[in-house]
């Protein structure tokens, strides 16, 4: 017998929260991706990552909460 199944969540809290991950690899690599092909370094853009963290977070936090699985 199958367990029970699990809903996904669809609001928009949620949909930010799963594609931080993906974000954040596309921003550390587009990073790399510029050190090899400018002057600048990774010493020198690693804090765009915290930059792009906070416009995740705070977009997370202004979105709608409303109809969250769970609450």
């Amino acid at each position: 017998m199958p367990g029970p199944m699990r809903v996904r969540c669809s609001c928009m809290q949620c949909r930010i929260r799963s594609l931080i991950g993906p974000i954040m690899i596309i921003t550390v690599g587009l990073i790399f991706l510029l050190g090899e092909y400018t002057r600048y370094g990774f010493g020198e853009l690693w804090p765009v990552i915290l930059i792009v963290a906070g416009v995740l977070a705070v977009c997370q936090a202004m979105v709608s909460g409303e109809g969250h699985v769970g609450s």
